[in-house]
């Protein structure tokens, strides 16, 4: 059976489903509410019309809306398209039409700045903003995303995707020019990441792992998500 992404989460929610899995700010989750969440925001984009190697961007800030984010793309088996929060409106652009996107999770005060864009990205077909504040007008379907990791998920879930499947791209800061996306498989990565933050960052049971990185580039969600998850971390 092949191994993906998103079943780093379910196994550690298996084996230690009430240990802290994720701390932002005053939000705590446990690794059961992490993988109840994600299943539930799975669910519903693949709803929402996400499809098998769909598209999805990510334009957040650090958040654990971002994690959520990424592990629900992944176990939908969408493409999940990390996005800097830094970058302006054209570059989201130019990502967005590049890689063909098709859903974009973002805030209401982002979605506010790229109002002019939206209607230039030709493959996009649906938002999904969470924090405050009403999204703007839009001629896309407009979901809320808290409501939709509170989805009910399917009692037996089917997935196709295989180990060489593109998981993610990741694109450049574009500081020479325009973003350049590199593609980004599961195989063979996640036995990397899993190893060297075991070993490199000396990890133990109950530490708490902390990385600065932008998730928007492999630094950031290798030892942001993926290291730590898959050693059962808190990060």
């Amino acid at each position: 059976m092949d191994f993906l992404i998103w079943h780093l989460l379910r196994e550690s929610a298996k084996r230690i489903p009430e240990k802290e899995a994720l701390v932002h700010n005053s939000e705590r989750l446990t690794y059961a509410q992490v993988a109840r969440r994600t299943a539930g925001l799975a669910t519903a984009l693949r709803a929402a019309g996400m499809s098998r190697l769909g598209r999805i961007g990510i334009y957040l800030d650090a958040s654990v809306a971002q994690v959520l984010s990424i592990f629900g793309i992944s176990q939908g088996e969408g493409v999940y398209v990390p996005i800097n929060a830094l970058l302006h409106a054209e570059q989201v652009m130019h990502i967005a039409s590049d890689c063909g996107m098709k859903g974009l999770i973002t805030t209401p005060a982002k979605l506010s700045e790229l109002a002019e864009i939206l209607p230039r990205i030709p493959a996009l077909e649906f938002l999904v903003v969470t924090g405050d504040g009403e999204a703007p007008e839009t001629n896309l379907p407009v979901y809320r995303f808290d409501s939709l990791c509170a989805t009910d998920p399917p009692a037996a879930w089917k997935e196709s995707s295989i180990e060489k499947d593109l998981a993610a791209i990741l694109y450049t800061s574009g500081s020479t020019g325009k973003p350049k996306g590199v593609l980004h498989t599961t195989g063979g990565y996640l036995v990397f990441v899993a190893l060297s933050h075991q070993h490199i960052f000396d990890y133990h049971d109950g530490d708490i792992f902390w990385c600065t990185a932008d998730v928007g580039w492999v630094t950031g969600h290798s030892y942001i998500l993926y290291g730590p998850l898959a050693n059962g971390a808190t990060t």
